[in-house]
């Protein structure tokens, strides 16, 4: 259970009112719309994609790393089952991942709190998440040390999605519903960026 204390979790169901926690209903009707933009505000996103998805809803993950380590692990554990409760789908791929990539190298792209990862990382999966949003890169960074992982994790915090160096060659890149509010042309350049990490025989996994 995540310590009554500890105001991380927020709703699943998005707030617009004044004195939400998270005001995820504001900022999800300013980044999402029926006609997409033409550019890509990266501020608002950041807002919105602090509050990472899980099992439990949406964790603030700013509200996350302000926690004892104790609270934090209780937190961090409780949402990661659940993620794979709700979602079955995520754990047989993950399951697979596991096998298939351990001693090799992956990319995440918009890891969020690391969910997936960390179970990555556990398997022996070499992994480097990228994600526009500083505390979530450090929600994953803590959970790697506290579980002594982190020898196997690299993170890199985006700047500009569409332009940045993420290295590799990776045998994959995971892409989890990270794109949706980028604008179209921004997408495209992701993933060319994206593509030409991949090692010559990799795999880019894109779930929309």
């Amino acid at each position: 259970m995540v310590p009554s204390a500890a105001p991380a979790v927020c709703s699943p169901v998005p707030s617009a009112s004044p004195g939400s926690s998270c005001n995820e209903g504001v900022i999800l009707s300013r980044v999402t719309s029926t006609k997409r933009p033409s550019t890509f505000d990266l501020d608002l996103s950041r807002r919105y994609w602090k509050h990472a998805p899980s099992g439990l809803g949406k964790i603030d993950s700013e509200e996350l790393l302000k926690l004892d380590d104790a609270a934090f692990s209780d937190a961090w554990s409780a949402n990661a089952r659940s993620r794979l409760t709700h979602y079955l789908e995520e754990d047989h791929f993950v399951r697979l991942y596991e096998r298939e990539f351990r001693d090799r190298r992956v990319l995440s792209f918009g890891s969020g709190l690391g969910l997936i990862e960390l179970r990555l990382l556990r398997a022996g999966v070499h992994v480097t998440c990228a994600d526009i949003v500083a505390s979530n890169l450090g929600v994953i960074e803590r959970a790697a040390r506290m579980e002594g992982v982190e020898s196997r994790l690299r993170t890199i915090t985006l700047e500009d999605p569409p332009h940045a160096e993420y290295g590799g060659p990776y045998d994959g890149i995971l892409l989890w519903g990270s794109l949706m509010t980028m604008p179209t042309e921004d997408q495209r350049q992701v993933l060319a960026a994206l593509r030409s990490a991949l090692a010559p025989a990799g795999r880019l996994e894109l779930l929309l």
